[in-house]
This record gives structure tokens, C-alpha cells and sequence, in this order.
């Protein structure tokens, strides 16, 4: 009777902590099918769904964003770009958004050097006025202030030049897009969200896997009672 103990303990001990910590952070729920603990089910179903919602808000999010990607081309920009086009980052579409035209990169392309944009109700014009506000450039004169260059900089920076210029006009092409972008936003987010659902799960199982190893190792009920009635002689 006295081999019982270190047999049952050997049976217990048949997965290794560090190995079902690891084998269940690769696939949730491998060690605790290993360990025969029903939680496997568990982990794999929140794997399965987490995995299913990622990958299909991850997609029609791509469809909206190829969306109203077009719809940009099509009804704003395309008759102010000559050329190829070219798609911006998010922050692009953003400005197309919220404001109905870029205006020009060149206000007078006659004369020499970039003369930027100053009607204010236009995404080009407002990064004028405010480089022109930092840097202290008279309206009347800008060649002639000394913060011209470090304006005119600035403005290169963050305004919108060919290929990128925009003007949605009278019609409702906007809204439309407005709607589309913001679909968009919210599919990528949702599938962030389920992505982070699949990063916890695997994390999650992967320690579980580690105490379940750990309990598993240690003496049964009937190694306690042999330990005792050893003390008790």
C-alpha cells in the first residue's frame, strides 16, 4: 500500500504545468481536455465565437471602407484630380467629412512658389488661417511678415495637395458617406473588441491550465490518510 501515493501522483501529474500553460495559451482548452476537466468546452466555444465575430465584423467593416472610399472618388474627387488615384489614411477621410471641399493647395498657380488657400469655409483655407494666426502673417502682406516661411511650412504639412483634393458640392453624397465612414468605425471597433475577447481567452485558459496541472500533481485523499496513519503509529 505504501507505492499507492507516488502511483496516483505520477497518473496526476501527466502534463506539466509549464506545458499545459503553454499548450493552452496556443489553443484554449487543449490542457484541460488533456486533464479531462469539461472547462475545455468552455474556452473552446468563447474561442470559436470570439474568432467568428472577429473575422465577420472584420470583413463587412473592410466592405464599408472600400465603400465609401468609392464614394469619395466618385462623387469628390475624382474631377479635381488628375491622374491615378491615390486613397488617404483615416484621418483624410475624416476631413472629408467634415468639411464639404478642400479648396485649392495653390490658390494662384500664375505666380511662382505655393499660394495657399484663405477661404476659411474650406479644409486648405482654415489650416491657412490658423498657420497664419500662429506665426503673426499679415493678411495685407504675407511675403513680407517674418513668420511667413515657418507659416507656409506649416501649411504644407497639414493641408491637402493634388491628389487629394475634394469639394462634395450641393448634392447629398456627404451624408451618405458620413454614414458609411461611421459604419466603418463601428464594425472595426466591434472587431477589436472581439479580438481582445480572443487575447483574454487565450491568457485566461493558459492559467487555468497552469493551477489545474498544479492541483492534479498534488497527493490524492488516500495519500493524506497513509501520511496521517503514519503519525498516528
Amino acid at each position: 500500500m505504501s507505492g499507492l501515493p507516488g502511483l496516483r501522483r505520477t497518473q496526476a501529474a501527466r502534463i506539466g504545468e509549464g506545458e499545459a500553460f503553454l499548450s493552452s495559451l496556443a489553443v484554449p482548452g487543449l490542457a484541460q481536455y488533456r486533464l479531462g476537466s469539461r472547462r475545455w468546452l468552455l474556452y473552446a466555444g468563447v474561442e470559436a465565437l470570439s474568432a467568428f465575430l472577429y473575422a465577420a465584423r472584420r470583413s463587412d467593416a473592410g466592405e464599408a471602407r472600400r465603400r465609401y472610399r468609392d464614394l469619395a472618388w466618385d462623387a469628390a474627387r475624382r474631377d479635381l484630380n488628375q491622374g491615378p488615384r491615390r486613397d488617404g489614411d483615416f484621418s483624410y477621410y475624416e476631413a472629408l467629412s467634415n468639411w464639404g471641399a478642400s479648396g485649392a493647395w495653390d490658390a494662384d498657380p500664375s505666380r511662382p512658389g505655393i499660394q495657399p488657400e484663405t477661404d476659411l469655409a474650406t479644409y486648405n483655407g482654415s489650416v491657412w488661417g490658423l498657420a497664419a494666426a500662429l506665426y503673426n502673417v499679415d493678411a495685407g502682406a504675407p511675403g513680407d511678415s517674418p513668420g511667413f516661411t515657418r507659416a507656409l511650412e506649416y501649411y504644407r504639412e497639414r493641408g491637402y495637395a493634388p491628389p487629394y483634393l475634394w469639394d462634395w458640392g450641393a448634392g447629398s453624397e456627404r451624408e451618405r458617406f458620413s454614414r458609411l465612414i461611421g459604419r466603418s468605425d463601428r464594425l472595426f471597433s466591434q472587431a477589436r473588441r472581439a479580438l481582445w475577447m480572443v487575447i483574454v481567452n487565450h491568457v485566461a485558459s493558459a492559467l487555468d491550465g497552469f493551477v489545474s496541472a498544479r492541483l492534479a500533481a498534488l497527493p490524492g485523499d488516500d495519500g493524506l490518510h497513509l501520511v496521517l496513519f503514519a503519525q498516528t503509529r
